[in-house]
């Protein structure tokens, strides 16, 4: 009986074994010479519409970029307690100037390479927060490939090209202010001051009560306006930069232009203790805010 029970035994496990291949490997299909190029194609072609279609964006919306550019120069250049730029910020105005382009591509219709939605454009932002990064981002979400490239690595490129061609600049002896934008010049300005021994941190870009930088030395706080502009500087910068002087609780308040100022101007200054600085003197301005 036992011989029996053992004889049947086998005889499953060997009907079972042919049944599933007798345990032989599994052999993958390989591709014939012409399926790798057919392959090989495809890959070629996607990689050129993508490239293609991240130069059109560069191209069409190049004036948010250069805008990033100037808001993360001002932003990076905060030096904190221990003197080091503030590249944390960089991350968030990345996002922030990708969703400003994205949001402007819907509303101008386009259709271009991609098409995608304002819910895929929110999805992408709610996700972005988490530490996975862009390549989750860019995997898992039917955003535009201009999209993740410009976020983890067309911006950074473009704003380390941008930054240190700024720094260089900013050190010059002799520097021609009537060529930068308002946010160049008050870089330049943080960057005298800081040469000279100062703290100096910029405002933020928006709510910053009429102030641009925030300078300290020697337990004296300076709350400045920088006025990069074509014409004498008015009133209206006075009245500013005194609200200003109040709102942060500062010890002066000073008004800084690479122009001159009007007669009224600088009687309102004068009555009001603000200092005020024109072009010709940005030199010493440091010398002047540590007679003050």
């Amino acid at each position: 009986m036992g011989w029996t029970i053992l004889i049947i035994i086998i005889i499953i496990i060997l009907f079972f074994s042919s049944l599933f291949g007798g345990g032989s490997s599994y052999t993958p299909k390989v591709e014939t010479p012409e399926e790798k190029a057919e392959k090989e194609r495809r890959l070629q072609y996607v990689k050129r519409k993508n490239e293609k279609e991240y130069q059109w964006v560069l191209e069409k919306y190049g004036n948010y970029i250069d805008r990033f550019c100037e808001i993360a120069e001002r932003e990076v250049s905060a030096r904190d307690e221990w003197g080091d730029e503030n590249w944390k910020a960089l991350p968030r105005l990345k996002k922030e100037c990708i969703e400003r382009i994205g949001r402007q591509y819907l509303r101008d219709g386009h259709t271009k390479y991609d098409d995608f939605t304002e819910h895929d454009m929110d999805r992408w932002f709610y996700y972005s927060d988490y530490p996975k990064g862009s390549k989750e981002i860019s995997e898992g979400l039917s955003l535009p490939q201009w999209a993740s490239k410009l976020f983890s690595e067309g911006l950074d490129n473009r704003f380390q090209e941008y930054h240190e061609k700024r720094k260089g600049r900013y050190i010059e002896d002799k520097v021609d202010t009537s060529n930068m934008t308002g946010v160049e010049f008050e870089n330049y300005l943080m960057s005298l001051l800081k040469n000279m021994g100062f703290e100096a941190s910029g405002t933020p870009t928006t709510g910053d009560q009429g102030a641009d930088v925030i300078a300290s030395k020697n337990g004296k706080t300076f709350v400045i306006q920088a006025k990069r502009h074509s014409k004498p500087i008015g009133n209206k910068a006075v009245q500013e930069v005194l609200a200003a002087r109040n709102f942060y609780n500062g010890d002066s308040g000073v008004v800084v232009t690479n122009n001159t100022f009007t007669p009224s101007a600088k009687a309102l200054a004068v009555r009001n203790d603000i200092t005020l600085i024109s072009g010709r003197e940005i030199p010493q301005l440091a010398g002047i805010l540590d007679k003050e």
